[in-house]
């Protein structure tokens, strides 16, 4: 969850029954949807989410998923 504030990101831990420690997350889809986003922007979301956990390590990796995520969110602003 840490990596992911990282980048701005709304998530909570969600335990899986029988497993002791927060072993997954949840992504709510309301405040993507009151932004206009849909199913494609949720793909997208959800390849940067796997791609900034898979790469941790590579600092440049990173950055190009905050800027890729930075240019989404720009055309999508929060309502008022």
């Amino acid at each position: 969850m840490i990596l992911l504030k990282n980048f701005r990101f709304a998530g909570n831990q969600h335990l899986v029954r029988h497993l002791p420690l927060p072993s997954g997350i949840r992504v709510g889809s309301p405040a993507v949807t009151s932004r206009g986003m849909k199913e494609a922007e949720m793909a997208l979301i959800a390849g940067w989410i796997d791609g900034a956990l898979r790469n941790r390590a590579d600092e440049a990796a990173v950055n190009q998923i905050r800027q890729e995520v930075f240019n989404l969110t720009s055309r999508f602003p929060i309502p008022e």
